[in-house]
């Protein structure tokens, strides 16, 4: 179960997936699945919520499948608020 403590949804989904590695390790794939072109892009999203992170920091990528919940059921809903991930990180 994912859920949030900021926003009221919980979704459940199947864990198929889980590797640990620096940000510099990220492949070009696991970036553009994320909605990012490469690892510098997915650097400067995720200053957002970890100022101090650099290349070298380790990460967790964690992949999933049979999402289901409030979250998936109103995905549109949810896209635009913008205080959401789906919204475009801009660097500072």
């Amino acid at each position: 179960m994912l859920c949030c403590h900021i926003e009221p949804w919980v979704v459940m989904a199947v864990i198929t997936e889980v590797r640990h590695c620096t940000l510099a390790e990220v492949t070009e794939k696991e970036c553009l699945d994320d909605g990012c072109q490469n690892n510098a892009e997915l650097l400067a999203a995720l200053k957002r919520f970890y100022p101090n992170l650099t290349m070298d920091s380790p990460i967790t990528i964690i992949r999933w499948d049979n999402v289901r919940g409030w979250l998936k059921d109103n995905d549109v809903e949810y896209r635009f608020r913008p205080q959401t991930l789906y919204s475009r990180i801009q660097p500072e």
